[in-house]
């Protein structure tokens, strides 16, 4: 199961980076990435970003900051599926697409 996980998080990794229009923090191959990946993203609202991913889309998943930066964090564990990170993809558009809790470049 942890291999199908694996897969899942590296299948799913590239569009992402692309919609968040952000770049990996370490390669992505097996040696780096497990079962999650976290992607540096823009916003100056990280805990009204992460509220919102649960109260609207009922999505929980970590935005947490780190120093200066910010990261989104999501992993996959056996009980989840594709349409969940589906679902949080098409949740991101959403979002962006508002301007007001997500930012490009």
């Amino acid at each position: 199961m942890a291999k199908q996980c694996h897969e899942m998080v590296l299948g799913n990794a590239e569009r992402f980076f692309a919609l968040l229009e952000s770049s990996p923090i370490s390669p992505l191959t097996k040696e780096w990435i497990g079962q999650m990946l976290s992607i540096p993203i823009k916003t100056t609202k990280p805990e009204e970003l992460q509220r919102r991913l649960f109260t609207q889309y009922k999505i929980e998943i970590p935005v947490m900051r780190q120093g200066s930066n910010i990261y989104l964090r999501y992993s996959i564990n056996g009980f989840n599926c594709q349409e969940d990170l589906d679902a949080l993809y098409d949740a991101l558009v959403e979002i962006k697409k508002e301007g007001d809790l997500l930012k490009g470049k």
